[in-house]
């Protein structure tokens, strides 16, 4: 997406902007002063193209930005007036960029590429009072990479739009794509024989595009006074631009952006590029932002990146669209850091939720964390722990530097309190009585809650006794315990049996080696592997399967005889759990957004579900939020941006879903209401701190 800006085209980093004019205090339609010239110096490396419209162009060396010719860098882009005769002010340019060491390399010297298009102002002001060589001297001598004057000022001077003063005017705006951020910025001198404003408003055309700048309309009978002008074919025209972008681009893909920029003067002039016209759009492209186009952006997305001192290897992890594990990947470069072939896995590094990748001097090691360990990978070798963190650490930024000794490190340790809260209920009405209050509170974590289906004993995650365990208290919170002792990093998903005697969970060991199913006993606390999967959603009636989500480019449930680990893979989807009935399976999907339903009579692999609501996607930090009653289920809902915004119930009658309470954007994972639905419980972050601390630490040979 975009963010409009008042910006500048110097908002792109390397490009300057100079210019210098004349102007007469008393300069009048045949005499005096008034013209000028705007030079952008662009750095080394600039690919450059252009687009010319209209009928009566006057420019200088606009074939050499073709695609098909050979000069594909260029140093300076001059906009002038004078018509013709202001191209001399290029010459001075290129004497600038000469004594600055800038240009084509030739035998003898340089030759700098400085590509110019005019404006025609001459009868404003005297005929013979036109930029020369000087003007574009000074005017690169004057480049700066603040933002530039706009207005009256440069090649803007004796511009007119339409009926009305034209001049010179810089703007840009940023665009995120896949996690980059390009800036795009643009500098037009505005001489057009079309109008610029809309006469029925008074404002710019297109004017909502541009809502942020708050333009407000004129007066009415300012408005009707424009409207009145007459719009005369004049000799004064053509509109000059160009527009930069820090993104890389070819000679090809900059003609491109220069077409396009032109489409943007035709919605802002009207007419626009006419006979009495030369638009010109130059397209300048400084490569400082670069998509290596390693990821294939429909199945993955890269982060962590880091390039290796010698220069030979780039490092970076790698998520697939429907996981939430990641793979660290290597990348062979070659001189000037381009990629040689295509990027694979580092060996025996397994998925886990790695980040925060760093190169050792010798470029032969790879450090890197979890959030609960330090890792270090050897070239083709294994990865070793080489610190614990612990649990407190599972939100983390992480650098670090080799030393005499071993390593020196940087963390961020954050803690979260997440606490359980629950909402009285009409179990009737499926509305909240009240105000929800805290549950089984402590200064730790706690989420995922889930009531049995007794309706006496809450079961929940928490890490108050340092590791991230299952845990029990009474359904009023009163009484807690801690049931498991797996000590694993990822401790989640609690899900009761029909008859409350025991528990499945998920868990995810550090190294992120496996993820396991278990089971526990509720009496006595024993605890058993199960089979490996994820995400248990829930048991079915009969309390022989579990439904368990198995993880791939494409998600799917799968319903896993518990005694003997038979699997029976379902549906395209996650975390599902039977309808109160045992009619349906509900379910959520990576792939597009809301919760679906599935009929478990339907016949193992059919891939179709029916989405019951839409507001609701995995990527939301509430996940597992569905809790299901004999009329509907209660969800959390969230915003287009995956914040939470409130606990709703869908209806199944009605075929409709309604607010029951609003949630704070912290909500966290789980999502319980008590089997007389009288409470519903959910988790949320109720105070976040984070600290820096340094850590000094051996390394083995």
């Amino acid at each position: 997406m975009s963010r409009i800006s008042a910006g500048s085209i110097t908002d792109v980093a390397g490009i300057r902007v100079g210019q210098h004019h004349r102007l007469d205090p008393d300069a009048t339609m045949g005499s005096g002063w008034a013209c000028g010239s705007t030079v952008v110096v662009t750095p080394p490396g600039t690919v450059g193209a252009v687009d010319v419209r209209g009928g009566a162009p006057g420019s200088r060396e606009t074939d050499l930005l073709d695609p098909s010719n050979s000069i594909r860098y260029v140093d300076a882009i001059v906009l002038t007036g004078g018509s013709a005769y202001g191209l001399a002010a290029a010459d001075g340019v290129m004497t600038w960029l000469e004594e600055n060491d800038r240009g084509v390399a030739m035998d003898g010297g340089l030759v700098p590429i400085a590509p110019a298009a005019v404006i025609f102002d001459l009868p404003v002001g005297g005929w013979g009072c036109r930029p020369t060589a000087e003007f574009g001297y000074l005017a690169a001598a004057a480049a700066t990479a603040g933002a530039p004057a706009t207005g009256t000022v440069g090649a803007g001077v004796g511009a007119r739009a339409g009926v009305l003063k034209g001049g010179l005017g810089s703007a840009s705006t940023t665009i995120v794509i896949e996690g980059a951020t390009v800036t795009v910025g643009a500098i037009v001198a505005v001489n057009s024989a079309g109008n610029v404003v809309d006469p029925a408003t008074g404002l710019p055309w297109m004017a909502h595009l541009i809502a942020a700048f708050g333009l407000t309309p004129p007066a009415a009978d300012v408005i009707a006074a424009f409207a009145a002008l007459d719009l005369e074919k004049s000799p004064l025209n053509t509109t000059i631009a160009v527009v930069a972008t820090d993104a890389v681009l070819s000679k090809a893909a900059c003609r491109r952006l220069a077409i396009a920029a032109q489409d943007g003067l035709a919605h802002t002039i009207r007419p626009a590029h006419t006979p009495l016209d030369g638009d010109t759009v130059f397209a300048l492209a400084t490569g400082a932002v670069e998509d290596l186009g390693l990821a294939n952006e429909t199945l993955h997305y890269d982060t962590s990146p880091d390039i290796s001192p010698d220069g030979r290897w780039l490092a970076f992890t790698r998520y697939t669209r429907t996981g939430r594990l990641n793979q660290v990947m290597l990348q062979r470069l070659g001189p000037g850091y381009v990629p040689v072939g295509a990027p694979e896995p580092a060996p025996n590094i397994s998925p886990d939720i790695h980040h925060s990748l760093h190169w050792n001097p010798t470029s032969d090691r790879l450090w890197f964390t979890n959030s609960t360990q330090i890792f270090e990978w050897q070239l083709g070798g294994s990865p070793r722990s080489v610190f614990a963190l612990g649990a407190r650490f599972t939100r983390s930024a992480l650098s670090i530097v080799a030393t005499a000794t071993g390593a020196r490190a940087v963390i961020v340790e954050h803690r979260e309190n997440r606490d359980l809260f629950a909402l009285r209920m009409d179990p009737v009405l499926h509305e909240a009585l009240g105000e929800p209050e805290p549950r089984a509170q402590s200064t730790t974590v706690e989420y995922h809650p889930r009531i049995s289906p007794d309706g006496k004993t809450l079961a929940f995650v928490s890490d108050r006794s340092g590791a991230r365990e299952i845990w029990l208290a009474n359904r009023d919170g009163t009484n807690p315990r801690q049931l498991t002792r797996v000590g694993q990093l990822i401790v989640g998903f609690p899900r009761w049996s029909p008859d409350s005697r025991h528990i499945a969970f998920h868990s995810s060991s550090a190294t992120g080696t496996s993820r396991v199913i278990y089971r526990v006993a509720v009496e006595s606390g024993a605890t058993e592997r199960l089979f490996d999967g994820c995400c248990p959603g829930g048991w079915s009636r009969d309390g022989k399967h579990l439904y368990v989500t198995e993880l791939g480019d494409i998600n799917h449930i799968a319903r896993v005889n518990i005694e003997t680990g038979a699997r029976q893979r379902l549906v395209e989807g996650e975390t599902a759990i039977e309808s109160v009935d045992g009619g349906f399976l509900l379910f959520s999907r990576a792939r597009e957004p809301g919760y679906f339903r599935w009929p478990l009579h339907a016949a193992s692999g059919h891939a179709e579900g029916e989405r019951l609501v839409a507001d609701y996607t995995t990527s939301s930090a509430a996940i597992g939020g569905l809790a299901p009653v004999v009329d509907g289920f209660y969800y959390v809902a969230v915003t287009e941006d995956a914040t939470p915004r409130a606990i709703r119930f869908h209806d199944y009658a009605r075929g409709e879903a309604k607010d029951v309470a609003a949630v704070p954007a912290s909500t966290t994972i789980g999502l319980t209401v008590s089997p007389d639905g009288a409470e519903l419980l959910y988790a949320a972050v109720g105070e976040s701190q984070a600290d820096i601390i340094l850590l000094d630490f051996a390394l083995e040979e």
